[in-house]
């Protein structure tokens, strides 16, 4: 219905990265999506709140959660149906890519959003019968940003999978970067 708001809290008991999912199951009308700790946000006055509301997918993602009590709003400004919505504590995660594709013929600059980065972080492209690829520079710009420089010049186009390795702890995200006949980045 028009303005209506929905509450959640949820308690972090142990250190890690959060991340909230919310998917507009029917993508009918627009939700709004805000994140606090400590007591429950409005609008307008929250400490997260992701970078396009209304989108029938949202996400948030803090590194270095806050022990304690966390509180989401969803706010529909209009006509809304089904939905999920998500929390998720870890220590080394992979969120998204971009560019999320490339042609074969040149390097591409990824940009790779997560949490738990360090510098000892290492990356790799893999895909089905390949050798996995490995950057040919990586910088660590924060805990949840690394800036990465793959080199896919000679791989069969198709679909790849990037995996972060940190220590024992190995995430992949799946299907995350396709690999072009020719062309440039997406």
């Amino acid at each position: 219905t028009r303005d209506e708001d929905h509450y959640y809290s949820f308690e972090v008991d142990q250190g890690g990265n959060l991340l909230i999912q919310f998917t507009d199951l029917d993508a009918i009308g627009c939700v709004e999506l805000y994140l606090s700790y400590g007591e429950p946000p409005k609008r307008g006055q929250a400490d997260y709140a992701p970078m396009e509301i209304c989108d029938p997918e949202q996400s948030i993602l803090i590194t270095g959660a806050n022990l304690g009590t966390w509180y989401v709003l969803l706010h529909s400004t209009d006509a809304s149906g089904d939905y999920e919505i998500a929390a998720e504590l870890f220590s080394l995660g992979l969120t998204a890519i971009t560019p999320t594709s490339q042609g074969n013929t040149a390097s591409v600059q990824m940009l790779i959003t997560g949490g738990g980065f360090t510098s000892n972080t290492q990356l790799t492209l893999e895909g089905m019968g390949q050798t996995p690829l490995a950057p040919e520079e990586m910088m660590l710009i924060s805990a949840s940003q690394i800036s990465a420089l793959f080199d896919p010049q000679g791989l069969p186009a198709g679909t790849y999978t990037l995996v972060a390795q940190e220590g024992a702890e190995s995430v992949q995200l799946n299907d995350a970067f396709s690999v072009l006949e020719g062309g440039e980045a997406e």
